[in-house]
């Protein structure tokens, strides 16, 4: 590891925490496949480490990490990838709770600015949306790409500048068309 020396902290908001989380899932799956769900959050939170020393090479943690959206986009792809490989039926569980109808009309956030701007003060049923969102844009990736998208991502994605959102969609579409699409679609 890059910068092995440097501890890692990997935590979940309280606000979002198990029980809650839980709780909420529990309206549209069964109790046992919310608990399910929310053990995946895990492997998700193990994905930042990856993003961190794999994709910024070291050179980014918390809070210096140029795009949350990018950042938690990653960490679901890490996070998927594993259980694709390792545990299918879990991702397929990831994926079909991202793919549940959210009324966001009730959202005050729902762009990758707003994101970024208010990262910390989103309330917990408007970010797990937006996790479902990263969700489905990785299910949609993967299927296409597979690990090849990580990989070319850590070759093409240059972090020696500072670039825009828009930059950045745009290295992504290069390497797997459909990102300016997608974040259109967060767009109010």
């Amino acid at each position: 590891w890059n910068n092995a020396f440097r501890p890692y902290v990997i935590f979940m908001l309280a606000v979002t925490s198990h029980g809650a989380v839980v709780e909420d899932l529990s309206n549209i799956l069964e109790r046992d496949d919310a608990n399910k769900y929310v053990d995946n959050i895990g492997f998700h939170e193990v994905g930042h480490t990856y993003v961190c020393e794999y994709i910024y090479n070291g050179r980014f943690t918390d809070p210096e990490i140029p795009f949350r959206w990018f950042d938690e986009l990653m960490a679901n792809y890490f996070c998927y990838a594993f259980l694709r490989s390792v545990h299918p039926e879990m991702a397929d569980l990831l994926s079909d709770v991202a793919n549940r109808n959210y009324n966001t009309a009730e959202f005050t956030y729902t762009t990758l600015r707003q994101f970024e701007d208010n990262y910390f003060e989103i309330p917990p049923p408007n970010y797990h949306w937006y996790q479902t969102t990263f969700i489905r844009r990785v299910s949609d990736v993967y299927d296409e790409k597979g690990m090849e998208f990580i990989r070319e991502v850590k070759e093409k994605i240059s972090w020696e500048k500072e670039q825009t959102t828009e930059e950045l969609l745009l290295e992504l579409e290069g390497i797997c068309p459909g990102f300016f699409n997608w974040a259109a679609q967060l767009r109010k």
